[in-house]
């Protein structure tokens, strides 16, 4: 079964640079530090491509125009805010793209993301993050694929012994998928491709999206 890699850019660039060093340590005179400046500008631009194709999309509060399916059908993302007075507010994430229905009407639909404990069918229509005073606990990241569409990521942290604790990370990847017609099944859903642990304890999501997949420290959410 096929196994997602989450971390490739970072694997490739690592490995590069090794090889990089190794051979131009090999090379000698005139010619070798020709050859280093050649290969780190080589492996820069590598690393810039790498980061590029990973950067996560910045969405602000409203209506995000993103291209959901990859096939330049109209969609977008909507963040809102949930404020409720004190400092447990929370952002939420619904996608919707334009796309005909079971009848072949072309309408605004939800796209939700596949979830077992939801009621909803085993849909949930949005994604919520969950923040404290201290450190944000849920929130979302949303990766442009070279193929079309879009990646997203979804990092939610053990709670502990409170919000202000550090506690193993999960990042669950969600991949559009186009429904079979099934009862009850959406026409497009986020369906989970994979999921993994964070490597060590983190108070701040954000903070873990950061140091261990590389896709910043800003999210959703305030």
């Amino acid at each position: 079964m096929f196994e997602p890699c989450f971390d490739c850019g970072r694997r490739i660039q690592n490995t590069l640079m090794k090889s990089l060093i190794v051979l131009s340590g090999r090379l000698a005179g005139t010619f070798a530090t020709t050859a280093r400046v050649f290969f780190a500008l080589v492996l820069a631009g590598i690393a810039t491509l790498i980061a590029q194709t990973r950067a996560p999309l910045p969405l602000k509060n409203g209506p995000n125009v993103v291209d959901v399916l990859g096939d330049g059908s109209p969609a977008q993302i909507m963040v809102a805010r949930r404020d409720n007075g004190n400092a447990h507010g929370y952002s939420l994430f619904t996608a919707y793209v334009q796309a005909p229905d079971e009848g072949d009407n072309k309408r605004w639909q939800v796209v939700p993301f596949e979830d077992a404990a939801a009621k909803n069918a085993g849909y949930r229509e949005s994604l919520s993050t969950q923040e404290g005073a201290d450190c944000v606990l849920r929130d979302v990241r949303v990766i442009p694929q070279p193929k079309g569409g879009v990646e997203v990521v979804v990092a939610t942290r053990d709670f502990g012994e409170s919000y202000a604790a550090s506690a193993a990370v999960s990042f669950d990847h969600y991949r559009v998928m186009h429904g079979d017609g099934i009862p009850g099944e959406p026409t497009f859903y986020f369906k989970l491709s994979g999921s993994q642990k964070s490597r060590r304890k983190h108070c701040d999501v954000n903070e873990a999206f950061d140091q261990e997949l590389g896709l910043g420290s800003h999210g959703i959410g305030e």
